[in-house]
């Protein structure tokens, strides 16, 4: 419980401190993106202009990300069919996952019923923990999703066959910019992210990882009772 208090003290710090910075980065950002790609379409030649775009365009990215922190991320919570949204993302990520040799194992619980969530936020969930389950995948192979529900609740489970979690790291995985990843190639913001849209929709997030046997989140959604 502290644990999770001071984990929400942070988040919170973290959310007024981003969203001016979102502000202040966004327009100049949005700017040389688009003077950038009207001089590359001039002077296709220029290497130094695709750089430029790809750099500005993962800054960019990663404000995308703080501003989850933020008010500025307005939700629109909709009742809606989890399994479908599972599917649609899944479908936006096939070329990834045909890239890193890893396939989806589904076992979608039939008439799931709906809940109220906002489609964008939960599919940035969805995005955050199925790319990191690739990521753990160095040599490819499954991913199980698994949906069920109670009377209360829809329980959602990823399961990867990857690298697993270090137990030293386990306290700190939904701590903004805390990643194991090589310098690069990840923001250390997606968990954190992932976190705190869970946090938003009422729901809970857990984890459990064994080291060279893969890692499995579980995401538990309030069931509205007038639905």
């Amino acid at each position: 419980m502290n644990d999770q208090l001071r984990r929400n003290d942070r988040l919170n710090l973290l959310g007024e401190i981003t969203a001016g910075i979102a502000h202040e980065l966004n327009t100049p950002l949005g700017n040389i993106l688009g003077y950038a790609e009207l001089m590359q379409t001039q002077d296709k030649k220029n290497a130094d202009l695709g750089k430029i775009i790809k750099s500005t365009l993962h800054a960019r990215h990663i404000v995308k990300k703080l501003m989850f922190f933020s008010c500025d991320m307005p939700s629109q919570f909709k009742m809606t069919q989890i399994n479908a949204l599972i599917l649609e993302n899944i479908d936006l990520l096939h070329l990834q996952l045909a890239e890193a040799n890893v396939h989806i194992d589904f076992n979608l619980e039939e008439n799931l019923p709906q809940v109220k969530v906002d489609a964008i936020q939960f599919s940035q969930v969805l995005f955050n923990l199925i790319l990191n389950a690739i990521a753990a995948m160095p040599n490819g192979g499954p991913i199980s999703i698994k949906t069920t529900h109670t009377k209360k609740y829809i329980s959602l489970k990823i399961k990867d066959s990857g690298t697993g979690i270090d137990p030293k790291n386990m306290q700190k995985i939904f701590e903004p910019f805390y990643s194991t990843k090589e310098a690069g190639s990840g923001t250390g913001l997606g968990l954190a992210v992932t976190y705190c849209i869970v946090q938003a929709h009422q729901g809970e997030i857990s984890v459990i990882s064994n080291l060279g046997e893969g890692t499995e989140f579980t995401i538990q959604l309030k069931l509205n009772k007038d639905a």
